[in-house]
């Protein structure tokens, strides 16, 4: 699993080898690793996700884990012999584990935040809502707790909900409203979640005349290309884009694509990335490929 934020040019992944490893990505020059995190989670992570100087993650040890990610500048270099200096040393990565969360009794597959919240959902059918911590919670807790230094006085536990039949796949926060959150399982069934009130706001019904679209795959991504469109990918090939204009009413169909005749048939979609123009689809099977849509037009290359 991997995240990128644009706004840092970094990079992270993390996977089988429970490690997390971080890039830097400028558009001028080559990329280089920067650092990794042995042992970050003891089985296999499942999700990451990178927000400026920020990080969570999840994993199969039923674990959710908030980062702090920051830049040092190590020492200048001596001069060298005859008194020209060296050049500039470069700025270290430090990244620093804050939290662990172990409110999940199974694997945890989504994990996602922003300012104000952080959502998690796993196998024991569990949505997890936290709220950033006040500034009159965190000082009861420090009083609680006086051992506990405030920079792990973050997130507070706000509930877990019970709405899904199966095991959750996925979490989003939309951006259009941060507040509200779309979750989807293992038997392609999609719900949306009042974050700030704790509360199922509905389920997302199937497409009426598209039988084929909805539970036929678990739910393998999400992806909203900006304030306008969510793009959900199903693990059978199917994929739809949700107008979210009205996204605490309803999510409106504005288009269903079955990806089957565009894709290696013995191939799962694992996952997509929405921009306001194009679709990115990353198909994962015995010929692993990438294919890009139109917003609204067909295929453009494989």
């Amino acid at each position: 699993m991997f995240d990128w934020d644009p706004s840092t040019d970094l990079l992270v992944a993390g996977g089988r080898d429970r490690k997390l490893t971080f890039w830097e990505t400028p558009q001028d020059k080559p990329g280089r690793m920067l650092h990794h995190v042995n042992e970050a989670h003891s089985r296999l992570i499942t999700a990451v996700r990178l927000r400026g100087g920020e990080m969570a993650s999840s994993s199969r040890d039923h674990l959710v884990r908030f980062w702090r990610l920051e830049y040092t500048r190590p020492p200048q270099q001596q001069q060298q012999q005859g008194g020209s200096p060296t050049s500039p040393a470069r700025s270290v990565l430090v990244v620093t584990l804050l939290h662990t969360f172990e409110e999940h009794s199974h694997s945890v597959w989504a994990v996602d935040f922003n300012a104000d919240f952080m959502v998690s959902g796993a196998s024991d059918n569990l949505v997890g809502i936290w709220g950033r911590t006040t500034k009159e919670e965190e000082e009861k807790e420090k009083q609680k707790k006086s051992d506990v230094p405030a920079s792990r006085v973050e997130w507070t536990l706000r509930c877990r909900l019970e709405e899904h039949s199966s095991g959750i796949r996925q979490a989003f926060l939309l951006h259009s409203h941060p507040d509200l959150c779309v979750t989807g399982d293992i038997y392609g069934d999609l719900r949306v979640w009042d974050c700030r009130e704790g509360r199922l706001r509905y389920a997302v019904p199937d497409q009426e005349g598209a039988s084929w679209f909805r539970h036929s795959g678990a739910v393998a991504s999400v992806s909203q290309s900006d304030s306008s469109y969510l793009a959900v990918a199903f693990g059978s090939h199917r994929l739809t884009l949700y107008s979210t204009a009205r996204a605490r009413e309803e999510l409106q169909v504005a288009r269903a694509i079955d990806m089957g005749a565009l894709v290696d048939p013995s191939g799962l979609v694992r996952g997509v990335v929405a921009t306001p123009v194009e679709i990115y689809v990353c198909v994962f099977s015995g010929k692993n490929g990438i294919v890009v849509l139109d917003m609204w037009d067909e295929e453009k290359e494989e």
